[in-house]
């Protein structure tokens, strides 16, 4: 075990033994020489705000193709002159290759700079999806049908506005669910039906504002319940008694939804909380981890292995520092989505099955890459895009590792650019469009001093006349003259102020479900669910239960690493007293 200040930002950190073991692992040789990958020289938290910068995920644009010219949806803003970007059909076509673009080492010059050159002559792909049908206007997903603006999800059908929602149907403005239907603004779902305004629930059905809840069905305001019926604010009512509450509930979701959302966390505060979202785990700390053993530092990770700062991995194995969907992905080192199937892989931005590379974005179905931007379909042997023998690419490779050992970053005055990942000003985004700012908050003036871009321009739809009022969902549901007047104007977002329009599937979900409609804009509402989850900060706490019969006298000694902060209001229980405590 090391210690560590951190060069950026001068926290100290601890470097673990078990990370120098990974770290020796995964050295690669060349040449007949390992080059030995240094300990970080950032801290956990500043790895990873660079990676989460590199990624724009919900946030699209109307931008044309440089290859056909067609209008296409991008997650490159028109502004950004300086990148070429393709549509997705013509950026997996043979129309063009990544040899094209091909460029020579220069010694005398930084790595880092060779490639971003390379990276502004490459073209981007405008959209990050495969296997989809009708589903034109997603990132960063797989295998959906008839989806819309639905981030980092596989295997849908008919969902909007969702963020890592994998195998729903009939679903809208949902985060984290998962083999699930007819559920509206809810997060960390599994097998739930027709759940609404809820949060960390599993195989519950018809329930409105619900939380930390197990096998329950018609409840309205409940916390902490397991294998209920019939509940109202925590309390048993007979179905007649719920269903008389139950109409009049709804009256009040058109009426007063805002006193609604503040009466859920009050009672949510209420109860005791389960110090982490670690469920059917082995040796793990971190939050929302599913069915993982040795993960640490880990958020929503599931099904995974010996894992340590990973964020977003599925079936991941032995990993450090690894952000967004990793699927079947092993031995990965400093790098953000990575994709499915890659193996032996470090410093890597956006790849798919990409095997014993490094230093590589946008490279699919490749191996034995080094400084390649936009490689795909079987490369191999390339380095900055030229093509290579093996022995020479072995030769070449091992010339630019010991060049990179001799460079000294560009940010701050010690280290070297080997064993770095790429600087922040390699992104092509502004640090307010990466998924970044969702869970570090920086200034514009902040992200702009520690080397990000910004976004200054407003791409807001254009918008004419005046504003929509919504009326009561009843009142469309056999009126076809309003909701021809709702779908064909915008509404003003209550937070923002951004406009924003309903989707004529949107309507209908909510006449169907007999649910108000939004009166925010679809990002507000996402940040409204990623609110409801704690922020990816660890703290260590003693549990607060004082309840007798838990198997203690006084306060419970045990002591855990959760992401609720001690100023926090809520009680927090380790896993045995919660147990005990729910209803």
């Amino acid at each position: 075990m090391i210690k560590k200040t951190c060069r950026q930002c001068n926290t100290e950190f601890i470097i673990e033994d078990a990370d120098l073991e990974f770290y020796k692992k995964i050295s690669p040789t060349f040449d007949g020489k390992t080059f030995e990958i240094p300990a970080p020289s950032l801290c956990p938290r500043c790895l990873n705000i660079k990676r989460f910068a590199m990624r724009n995920i919900v946030n699209l644009y109307k931008r044309k193709c440089d290859l056909c010219g067609k209008d296409s949806v991008s997650m490159y803003s028109p502004d950004k002159k300086d990148i070429k970007v393709f549509c997705h059909d013509c950026w997996w076509s043979d129309k063009w290759s990544h040899a094209d673009y091909a460029q020579d080492y220069d010694a005398n010059k930084s790595f880092f700079e060779q490639i971003a050159e390379l990276k502004k002559k490459v073209p981007q792909p405008a959209l990050m999806h495969s296997g989809d049908e009708n589903s034109d206007y997603i990132n960063l997903a797989n295998d959906n049908k008839n989806c819309y603006l639905v981030f980092l999800s596989g295997r849908n059908e008919n969902v909007y506005y969702g963020y890592w929602a994998e195998d729903s149907k009939d679903c809208v403005d949902i985060n984290m669910v998962a083999f699930s239907e007819f559920c509206y603004e809810s997060s960390n779902l599994d097998k739930c039906y027709n759940l609404n305004w809820s949060v960390n629930c599993n195989s519950c059905r018809d329930c409105y504002f619900v939380e930390n809840c197990t096998d329950c069905s018609d409840c309205i305001l409940c916390s902490g319940l397991n294998h209920k019926s019939y509940c109202y604010k925590n309390n048993q009512l007979t179905k007649e008694e719920f269903e008389k509450i139950k109409d009049d509930f709804f009256d009040s979701l058109e009426t007063d939804l805002e006193g609604l959302r503040n009466e859920f966390r009050q009672i949510i505060i209420s109860t005791p909380k389960r110090f982490a979202q670690i469920l059917r785990s082995e040796n793990c700390f971190g939050d929302y981890i599913f069915d993982s053993k040795n993960c640490f530092d880990c958020f929503r990770v599931e099904r995974s292995e010996d894992c340590r700062n990973c964020y977003e991995i599925n079936y991941g194995k032995d990993m450090r520092n690894v952000s967004g969907f990793g699927l079947h992905s092993e031995l990965i080192y400093e790098s953000q989505n990575i994709g499915i199937s890659s193996n032996n892989c470090a410093f890597i931005s956006f790849a798919y099955q990409l095997v014993d590379s490094l230093y590589c974005e946008h490279c699919y179905y490749s191996a034995d890459l080094f400084g390649c931007v936009g490689a795909k379909n079987h490369a191999r042997y390339c380095v900055l895009n030229k093509q290579y023998s093996k022995e020479e690419y072995e030769k070449k490779v091992a010339e630019i590792i010991e060049g990179m050992r001799m460079i000294p970053l560009s940010q701050g005055s010690a280290g070297q650019e080997w064993g770095e990942f790429f600087p922040a000003n390699f992104s092509s985004f502004g640090y307010n469009e990466s998924i970044a700012s969702t869970h570090y908050l920086l200034s514009r003036e902040e992200a702009i001093k520690s080397g990000y871009n910004w976004q200054d321009a407003d791409y807001d739809i254009e918008t004419n006349g005046s504003p929509y009022e919504p009326l009561p969902i009843k009142s469309y549901e056999h009126n076809e003259e309003a909701r021809k007047d709702l779908l064909s104007s915008f509404l003003i977002c209550e937070v923002s102020g951004r406009p924003f329009k309903i989707l004529p599937q949107e309507l209908l979900f909510h006449i169907k479900q007999n649910l108000p409609l939004p009166r925010r804009h679809y990002l507000v509402r996402m940040k409204d669910r990623l609110n409801m989850i704690n922020k990816d900060n660890l703290y260590h706490r003693q549990c607060m239960c004082e309840e007798q019969g838990h198997g203690h006298e006084g306060r419970c000694q045990n002591e855990f690493e959760t992401t609720y902060a001690p100023d926090r209001p809520e009680k927090v229980y380790c896993e045995s007293c919660y147990q005990k405590s729910v209803l």
